[in-house]
């Protein structure tokens, strides 16, 4: 089905898009209005690979990476990675100094990637 018109509800904060058993796949967007800044500034930290303006301190244990730390110039911790390599995927959990934090999944036979995000 295609659209070339807006589609809007009848009524305000009443109608849902999908369900929790019948998920949409894709979504393409170029805005998300509505979306709390806060929350936004906090999935940008949890997805960068590397915090601009921090430090980060590896831990390897028996030959694997299974933290890092990321510190600004205060020292104070802005966010801890932890890693956990198993035979079929790998789990990284970011977690932030506010408590947010996102559980990135890769499964190694796939190499298809989940992201769960959870609010402070």
């Amino acid at each position: 089905m295609n659209f070339g018109v807006n589609v809007l509800p009848t009524t305000t904060n009443t109608f849902t898009l999908g369900t929790s058993a019948k998920k949409w796949d894709d979504i393409y967007i170029d805005k998300l209005n509505g979306v709390d800044a806060e929350v936004v500034a906090s999935i940008r930290l949890l997805l960068a690979s590397e915090i601009e303006g921090t430090s980060q301190t590896p831990t390897i244990s028996n030959g694997n990476l299974t933290q890092i730390v990321h510190k600004d110039g205060s020292n104070n911790t802005i966010r801890t990675d932890v890693i956990s390599v198993g035979s079929t995927q790998v789990v990284e959990t970011r977690t932030l100094n506010t408590g947010a934090s996102a559980v990135i999944t890769t499964n190694l036979s796939t190499l298809v990637t989940t992201i769960t995000y959870t609010s402070a």
